[in-house]
């Protein structure tokens, strides 16, 4: 899954560098038309400057001077009905998943590479793709990817990295057990299980918007992407660009909802183990869970064309690697620590999460001393936000599976008083949550109802597998399973409500069902265990299990939740406010606001329901908009803004009154803060903008700045004197990146900070 940089062989490095500044003396051909979809053949020109000769090819692979000499216009035509040629090597499994060839006609483009020549001096190689359909740019309603590489770099025996090949030969030769072939395990040698930067082939990379333009165009090293996944009819192919192809970034805004325009690494990755379902199991649990403080990947459908043959729908993807950290929080690599698993090292050390693990265990430390110290070693929230994600959806591969954290590794030790990422706290990272969500094998009512009744929480608590260690030992902490349970029962009520779930899941289905039939017949039909839908139709049944277990999932989660940790039953709230433009209330990590995914249509006055656990304490705050103030809870008038109920059998119903803030200008008493309070900023995360909200007990000479987490100052809100009461000031984002910043309040000298994250 993970890969950190790596030297490359001293060959690889000569052979490029050798190409590189060949290519620097002579300008490569360009094409007239450019590339793209058009609705009727075109006779493509390659021009060359200088008097060079240009040399092409159309299959892919890189031209020389042996390839076909240009002479005249190549004409790219509509191609329909010829026959595919890579979609016919059926050598792409070893039997985890049986090859089936494609069913009918396959959409096929042209593709053009080319290299200018003259005075025994080469140009650098650049490729063109022409679709020819009478629908054009309206051919298909997600980007269009064309990767172009000679087929033996993919499929050859000796060194194809798409094929069992030589290495699943040399291993049945060897009189090992190969009855394990057939084993659901798949994980015997083959090429396409080979890793690390020798596998790494050279490629050409084109995509197209939905509009046509061609928005990226560039050399790039390919590899197989995944685990087990390597052995399914489809990959997963990482995409690599560094200045060694010639270009060291993808500078385009790849995923129109992040600003970011700067890759190092994309993934194409046709959902893993969901390939044979419904295609966006994975980005659907990091769609609805990407607001909660844990890493996840940002997700985005596209088709893609190997040497003009179409291949499918893959989904691109983000990748978790140094690049990642650089890219989104500005570090490098020798400044983070990245583990896997048991706590297996893949950048930087292990010994901070062994000592804490160790610290955790310590029985003869006091219990608050312990968990004290945990929580200054990782996030206690994102660890519990991460885990109930995981447990919602009951992921089956995971947590002895695809469990990846990571902490800020400062050269001063570790501060938890700093800003997040920087107190150097350990924090967790989706990932391959294919098996989510109802995921079978082969969809069947009675696998099904094994899968949305399964007890999740049983199952990652159980005593004896060193992936429940930490939740198990954290748990015995009081504050932590009030924590866990307050949590729980949060998303429950908001991020994994149903209907905001299932309709996610119809928005994300709406997106690709347009081209599932073509994709479903590219893939074809082998009547083995992974029972791959044979039409839309049947695809749709695999997308409304997705839907009947977002909602019959709930119920059934919070009753093992429940028991597990020994509640006697659920208790309602009734939260609401006199005004919505006066204040809104907080319950636990919630606002109930309809800025908080999952909350909707509340009102004003406001209400809004949820259940929480019986006898287990929930924290509510009252939080008042710029020029008001809180006065009393209607319900309660002689709490406190912030107060903690411990909810019985009976309902409970909380009403927040605000009263407007009275300028003493004005001459009338006015109800004035007792200190300087500098509030959370909300939304929190937020994108673009957010409020600041601070209060003053009396007039001050003011100034609110925000910084990056390094330190720069980005913006200052306000600058000036201001009077006694409530005062707000909205920050606006921008152009700057997802991250972490810092806001600090300077009142005539006295500082207080927070922090707030920005997703974009």
């Amino acid at each position: 899954m993970k890969f950190f940089k790596a030297l490359l062989p001293a060959s690889f490095i000569l052979l490029l560098a050798v190409t590189l500044l060949q290519a620097q003396s002579i300008t490569p051909p360009f094409f007239i038309p450019q590339a793209g979809m058009y609705t009727q053949n075109q006779e493509v020109q390659l021009i060359a400057v200088d008097g060079a000769v240009v040399y092409y090819t159309l299959d892919g692979s890189e031209p020389d001077s042996a390839s076909f000499r240009y002479s005249a216009p190549i004409l790219a035509e509509t191609r329909d009905g010829d026959p595919p040629n890579l979609l016919t090597i059926d050598r792409v499994s070893h039997g985890y998943m049986t090859y089936a060839p494609p069913k009918g006609n396959v959409q096929m483009a042209t593709v053009i590479r080319a290299r200018a020549y003259k005075d025994g001096v080469w140009s650098r190689s650049v490729s063109a793709t022409y679709l020819i359909h009478p629908d054009g740019n309206e051919r298909y309603q997600l980007p269009v990817i064309s990767i172009a590489t000679d087929s033996t770099n993919l499929f050859s025996h000796q060194d194809g990295i798409y094929v069992t090949g030589v290495d699943y030969e040399n291993w049945q030769n060897t009189g090992s057990n190969r009855l394990l072939d057939m084993t659901y395990r798949g994980g015997v040698p083959a090429n396409y299980f080979r890793r690390g930067i020798e596998t790494e082939k050279p490629a050409h990379v084109e995509m197209f918007e939905t509009d046509g333009r061609r928005v990226l165009a560039q050399n790039i090293g390919i590899r197989i992407h995944g685990g087990l996944s390597r052995a399914m009819r489809l990959k997963s192919l990482r995409l690599y660009s560094r200045s060694d192809y010639g270009v060291s970034r993808f500078r385009y805004q790849v995923f129109p909802e992040q600003s970011l325009d700067n890759f190092n690494r994309l993934i194409l990755r046709p959902s893993g183990q969901d390939v044979n379902k419904t295609m966006f199991r994975d980005a659907l649990m990091h769609r609805i869970s990407e607001h909660l403080g844990f890493e996840t990947m940002a997700y985005r459908p596209a088709i893609l064309f190997i040497n003009g043959e179409f291949w499918g729908i893959h989904n691109i993807r983000e990748r978790y690697d140094n690049d990642y950290f650089e890219i989104k929080y500005n570090l490098g690599e020798n400044q983070i620590d990245y583990l896997s698993g048991t706590g297996v090292a893949i950048e930087g050390s292990n010994t901070h999460y062994q000592n804490m693990l160790s610290e955790l265990d310590a029985v003869y430390v006091s219990a608050n001393r312990r968990y004290a110290a945990a929580s200054e070693r990782m996030d206690m929230q994102n660890f519990t936000a991460y885990m109930l994600a995981n447990i919602y959806a009951n992921n089956r591969d995971w947590p002895h599976n695809n469990i990846d954290f990571w902490r800020y590794r400062s050269p001063d030790g570790s501060n938890p008083d700093a800003p997040a990422p920087l107190d150097g706290r350990w924090r967790w990272m989706m990932f391959d949550t294919d098996m989510t969500f109802g995921w079978t094998d082969t969809h069947r009512e009675s696998t099904y109802t094994s899968d949305v009744y399964s007890n999740t929480i049983q199952r990652v608590t159980r005593p004896d597998h060193w992936s429940t260690r930490l939740l198990r030992r954290l748990l015995t902490f009081p504050e932590f399973k009030r924590q866990f349970a307050n949590t729980h029962m949060d998303l429950m009520n908001t991020a994994y409500q149903a209907d905001r779930v299932i309709e996610i899941i119809n928005e994300m289905a709406s997106v690709i069902e347009p081209h599932i039939q073509e994709h479903l017949d590219r893939m074809g039909y082998y009547p083995d265990r992974w029972d791959i839908p044979q039409t839309t139709d049947d695809w749709k049944i695999a997308v409304d299990f997705m839907r009947r277990f977002a909602s019959e999932r709930p119920d059934t989660l919070n009753e093992h939740m429940r028991i597990h940790l020994g509640f006697p039953g659920f208790t309602r709230f009734h939260v609401g406010v006199n005004d919505t433009l006066r204040g809104s209330v907080q319950i636990n990590s919630i606002m109930v606001s309809e800025r908080t995914p999952g909350i909707r249509n509340i009102g004003n006055p406001s209400r809004w329901s949820g259940s929480y656990f019986t006898d287990n304490p929930v924290t509510v705050t009252a939080h008042p908009q710029s020029g008001w103030v809180f006065d009393y809870w209607a319900e309660y008038p002689d709490s406190m803004q912030t107060m903690q109920i411990t909810p019985g059998e009976e309902d409970i119903t909380l009403t927040a009154v605000f009263n407007q803030t009275v300028s003493i200008d004005e001459g009338h008493p006015e109800v004035l803060p007792q200190r300087i309070v500098l509030e959370q900023n909300y939304p929190n995360p937020f994108n673009p903008s957010t409020t600041i909200r601070f209060e003053l007990p009396e007039a001050a000479r003011v100034r609110l700045s925000v910084y990056d987490i390094l330190g720069r100052r980005v913006a200052v809100l306000v600058d000036q004197r201001l009077s006694p009461g409530a005062h707000q000031y909205r920050f606006e984002a921008g152009n700057l990146p997802t991250g972490h910043y810092l806001y600090r309040l300077n009142v005539d000298g006295l500082e207080f900070t927070r922090t707030m994250s920005l997703l974009k």
